[in-house]
């Protein structure tokens, strides 16, 4: 299997590979949609991450806050309630995080990906989201 990553960088997964490729992560996963926060929860469990879900910005940024080492990387969704992935991004900067954070998106239009770069995020992913694409891209910033 392949996977391309920002168009400049290729990695080569196989299924037992990809079991095991987060194993040792703590990831934070904020998704407000209970289908495709269940989907991508298994996905990260499934590639040996530990997961937490939060269903807003305001939550992640207060989890964040909290614990502000706890986590590897930041999978945030664009649009939700309370706080948008945008803001809570934003916040997470401002307030000293310094993990991964891996925007998804179902708003693939050159200006929000602009604004999530702005935001401090260090990849954009168009929903919907896959394992290995979604894998790879938080490989790609947490061994940095």
């Amino acid at each position: 299997m392949e996977a391309r990553l920002s168009s400049t960088i290729d990695v080569h997964f196989d299924a037992k590979e990809t079991s095991a490729a987060l194993r040792g992560r703590h990831i934070l996963l904020v998704e407000d949609c209970v289908t495709q926060g269940r989907l991508y929860l298994k996905f990260l469990q499934s590639a040996g991450a530990s997961v937490t879900l939060e269903c807003n910005g305001e939550a992640a940024a207060n989890a964040v806050r909290r614990s502000p080492d706890k986590f590897d990387a930041v999978v945030m969704d664009f649009q939700m309630p309370v706080m948008d992935g945008l803001e809570a991004t934003k916040q997470l900067r401002k307030s000293g995080y310094h993990g991964a954070i891996v925007a998804a998106t179902a708003f693939g239009t050159k200006e929000l990906t602009a604004a999530w770069y702005e935001a401090g995020c260090d990849e954009v992913l168009e929903k919907p989201l896959t394992l290995l694409g979604l894998t790879v891209a938080i490989l790609h910033h947490v061994s940095r």
